[in-house]
């Protein structure tokens, strides 16, 4: 779909049926693609996205396109279509021949399927989604559902996903393909929008740790988490896939201790430590609001630091 896209043309250029309330301007493809959309984060994770874009008529844009980043699925549900509609062909069908096959990333796919679950690594919960989660719960299968759409669809390997990042810290080329024209990589990674807690481009989107830029985007499924970060200054990357439970800044910290044994900096040992679950700045707002019907714990705040404190006495 190389050039075939306008990305300042309207959504309904490609999708004519296509329809959301609004006082505002036309929403237009380049504002799906950095989430300027003004719309909802999403409505369905049916394998059919027609239903749940159609549905999007029922809500309403709600801030002008362009002017406020807010996450939104459903904005590439609907890039998904509008992909589909020009190429001819299916989502994963198109990702497979124009990436997977151009970069030799022979063990992803672009749909998650039933036929391709037995590929996949199991996906974990808490057994209890009625209290804050605590190393004690045991984790059980997440349930199972099919997804084919562009928000949330592409099963990968460590292995693949390196040559993918790879890709991406070498301007868009592989060695034996190019993959994005060097202007189309530099609009790619740039900074479109400010979204607060990070500055966003065109589906990647950049944030900064312990000084260091990193470019790259993360995401979820329930009971999957995967991120990708790349220094482009260095051309160090990091991908991590798991399963849940997830340690918040994982990847981050990972990213940061692999930057300085490259570079050869020194690491003190309180750097090979993970963030606490439990640091938020506004801790003290959520003091009290969670206690268990037994009184069996609760949360306590002290500074910026949250605990769940448990009868027995024990901190999470």
């Amino acid at each position: 779909a190389r050039r075939q896209i306008d990305l300042d043309a309207p959504i309904t250029d490609y999708l004519p049926w296509f329809s959301v309330p609004s006082n505002f301007e036309p929403i237009r493809v380049r504002h799906l693609l950095n989430h300027t959309g003004g719309l909802v984060g999403a409505i369905d994770r049916s394998p059919d996205i027609r239903g749940s874009v159609y549905a999007l008529r029922e809500t309403a844009a709600v801030t002008a396109p362009g002017t406020v980043f807010s996450y939104s699925d459903a904005g590439y549900q609907i890039l998904t279509l509008i992909l589909e509609r020009v190429v001819g062909q299916p989502f994963a069908e198109i990702i497979r021949q124009q990436i997977f096959t151009a970069l030799g990333m022979h063990h992803s796919h672009a749909t998650i399927t039933s036929a391709i679950r037995p590929q996949m690594a199991t996906g974990y919960r808490s057994l209890y989604d009625d209290r804050p989660l605590h190393s004690s719960h045991p984790l059980v299968p997440v349930t199972w559902f099919e997804v084919r759409s562009g928000d949330c669809s592409i099963i990968s390997t460590a292995e693949d996903m390196a040559k993918f990042a790879r890709m991406l810290l070498t301007e868009g080329k592989s060695a034996d393909a190019e993959i994005l024209a060097v202007a189309d990589w530099q609009v790619l990674m740039s900074a479109q929008i400010d979204g607060g807690w990070c500055k966003y481009g065109y589906g990647t989107m950049r944030r900064s740790y312990k000084g260091t830029v990193y470019n790259g985007h993360g995401g979820g499924m329930p009971g999957y988490i995967a991120e990708m970060l790349l220094d482009l200054d260095t051309g160090i990357g990091v991908v991590v896939l798991c399963t849940e439970p997830y340690l918040r800044q994982l990847s981050m910290q990972t990213a940061h201790l692999w930057r300085s044994a490259y570079l050869g900096n020194p690491i003190s040992p309180e750097e090979w430590t993970i963030p606490e679950l439990t640091d938020v700045p506004n801790a003290a707002e959520y003091a009290g609001n969670y206690r268990s019907d037994d009184d069996s714990f609760e949360l306590r705040a002290e500074g910026t630091s949250l605990s769940l404190v448990y009868q027995t006495g024990s901190v999470l």
